[in-house]
């Protein structure tokens, strides 16, 4: 909510009525008032046309923020890939509301948009916190960027869109928001820029793609673009924390390895023996990647050599370049995690770690939203363990023997 304090005062007063009031044909006013006070009256002038065509109810506003887009003219409409939905939204900094001077000032469409956004942050609906505006007069004409922080980014979406997209649900677009370099909102304090790339920066349109289907209930993901990534920008940490993905995945690789295998053996394709060594086999972190990347991404876009000659950049240091994606990041990771101390004394700023972590991101972001399990009807549950334990121990005294 918005709350009003005067500045020779502590009291405090909630500005819980928000009316329109249309001076002149290209400028209008908000007016705030306050049903604890009748004497309050702010003013928050409008430089857009107004366009009241639809209810607040009809649309949701998210706050976010972005250490490259937040300038009055990034405004960006929003729509899903693979999706016949079209625009499903847009997204604008604050500035944007509180200037005509961008090139989207008569657009009819960012203007319906614009006016939804605009009675939402005076109703106090897009942050959790108070916004307290402080000033000497009852009386007071402001700017929407004098109540809130003039880096803000605004996503304004059509309830009538997204409940056309099944399940839909704006945390499952965190990754790519991410790679576009927009961020949750977490206030004015400093916030990472890993994934920041010339690249990604959209010209019109942001197409955006939800995580693969497999992985949408896994929290860690959530978690970690919503909050971990923005609060520590240190390259080594954030480091840490993306391969945490790389991690959760190929956990997941090796359960369904574990399942084919066990299909097969119980199918007869394979023998107790040749379970035994693919199962040896499936235990190395390497060839779980490798399989990752390999088997598991059909539909990869990501240009494997830019992660592939990124980590060889960090790679040749140590005389130990390699030539796939699999083989170098595995080698990356493998010298970050146990020889750090030389890594910070040939790279004392990490510059190279942090251009494989903007490369990292490309990468996971890919990964993640193609990511595709193979159809395994087959569940543990369902083994025969006793006779499966019968041919193991019949191939364990022959090897023996």
């Amino acid at each position: 909510m918005l709350k009003f304090r005067p500045l020779d005062s502590e009291k405090l007063y909630p500005l819980d009525k928000v009316t329109i009031s249309k001076k002149e044909k290209t400028e209008s006013y908000f007016i705030l008032e306050s049903s604890a006070e009748k004497n309050i009256s702010l003013s928050v002038r409008v430089p857009l046309k107004i366009r009241d065509k639809f209810t607040t109810q009809q649309f949701e506003c998210l706050a976010f923020n972005s250490p490259t887009l937040h300038k009055e003219q990034d405004i960006f409409q929003i729509s899903v890939n693979d999706s016949k939905v079209g625009r499903i939204g847009w997204i604008f900094p604050i500035q944007s509301l509180a200037s005509n001077k961008h090139s989207f000032a008569d657009n009819e469409y960012f203007l319906n948009y614009a006016y939804i956004a605009y009675f939402k942050l005076l109703l106090g609906e897009v942050l959790i916190e108070d916004q307290v505006i402080e000033t000497m007069s009852f009386e007071q004409e402001l700017s929407i960027d004098d109540i809130y922080d003039s880096q803000l980014v605004i996503m304004t979406l059509s309830n009538e869109k997204t409940k056309l997209i099944a399940d839909f649900s704006i945390d499952d677009f965190l990754p790519a928001l991410y790679l576009h370099n927009y961020f949750y909102y977490t206030g004015t304090e400093a916030f990472a820029k890993v994934g920041q790339n010339d690249d990604d920066i959209p010209l019109v349109k942001i197409n955006l793609a939800p995580v693969s289907s497999d992985l949408k209930s896994e929290i860690y993901l959530k978690s970690l673009f919503k909050t971990h990534l923005i609060q520590n920008n240190h390259p080594l940490v954030q480091f840490h924390l993306l391969y945490q993905i790389v991690e959760l995945l190929i956990n997941r690789v090796y359960d369904c390895e574990i399942r084919r295998i066990l299909k097969a053996t119980i199918d007869r394709v394979k023998t107790p023996h040749e379970m035994l060594d693919e199962t040896n086999e499936i235990a190395s972190e390497n060839w779980r990647i490798k399989r990752l990347v390999e088997q598991y991404i059909p539909k990869k876009k990501y240009p494997p050599n830019s992660l592939t000659d990124a980590s060889n950049d960090l790679l040749q240091f140590f005389n130990n370049r390699k030539d796939s994606l699999a083989d170098a990041f595995y080698q990356v990771r493998n010298t970050v995690v146990h020889n750090y101390r030389t890594v910070a004394k040939i790279d004392p700023n990490l510059t190279v770690l942090s251009n494989i972590n903007t490369e990292f991101v490309r990468f996971l972001v890919d990964v993640l939203e193609n990511y595709v399990e193979p159809e395994n009807s087959f569940e543990f549950h369902n083994m025969p363990t006793a006779w499966l334990l019968y041919q193991l121990q019949i191939e364990a005294r022959t090897s023996s023997s």
